[in-house]
């Protein structure tokens, strides 16, 4: 290799390594404003927000009962576990019996004929979830940092459960309030596809996508 190959090399090995440091800034940067916007805004609507707060779990304290809210173990990010808030949409029997093993169930027992006879959710709860609100006290893990507005759907952990490497790649994301798309069923593709491509624009076209869903809900409804 003459002067010239090797000056040449060197000006390539500089410009990727300029173009990595500069990938580097712009999405700590980026990273930077998504956590500004989620402290402003959460602080901002629980402050707004606090009466209907207030009022949902007083609701539930009388109609329903105790308790208000369910405590959920999640995975956060970096293998950094909190107790998730959200307010309770579940009839306490149903709780408990959903919560148990399924080798814990009778064998003489109809366990797909049986559970359509049990009331999953309380009258408050039914309108909670149709309107999405048994998630505001989610913006409380928002403002504190365990969540995000936007991010991969919130994952339930058992204390003795060992993370496996899909689990480790979604946490690389703090869990979020509105998600890329909520699907049970294909959530690890779907949560996976919005860290490969996450960018503030596309934070901005989820929320805007989950608000004109609900507004179209909404008014197929009336």
């Amino acid at each position: 290799m003459d002067f010239s190959e090797e000056v040449q090399a060197t000006s390539r090995s500089q410009l990727r390594y300029e173009q990595r440091k500069s990938a580097i800034y712009q999405t700590k940067l980026a990273m930077f404003t998504k956590r500004l916007f989620d402290i402003v805004f959460s602080l901002l609507f629980i402050i707004l927000l606090a009466p209907l707060l207030i009022g949902i779990s007083y609701w539930i304290y009388k109609k329903e009962g105790r308790p208000i809210f369910k405590r959920q173990l999640t995975a956060g990010k970096n293998k950094r576990t909190f107790m998730m808030w959200t307010f309770r949409t579940m009839t306490n029997p149903s709780k408990v019996i959903f919560s148990l093993p399924v080798t814990n169930i009778p064998k003489n027992m109809n366990w797909e004929h049986n559970h359509r006879d049990i009331q999953l959710y309380t009258c408050t709860g039914v309108w909670l979830k149709r309107l999405k609100l048994y998630k505001l006290p989610q913006l409380y893990h928002v403002l504190k940092g365990d969540m995000s507005f936007v991010g991969p759907q919130p994952t339930d952990i058992k204390i003795d459960e060992p993370y496996s490497q899909l689990l480790l790649r979604r946490i690389t994301f703090r869990p979020g309030m509105v998600n890329y798309k909520h699907d049970r069923i294909n959530s690890i593709v779907n949560d996976l596809y919005y860290i490969h491509h996450w960018s503030l624009l596309f934070d901005l076209k989820i929320v805007y996508r989950t608000v004109c869903q609900q507004l179209g809900k909404r008014r197929d409804k009336t």
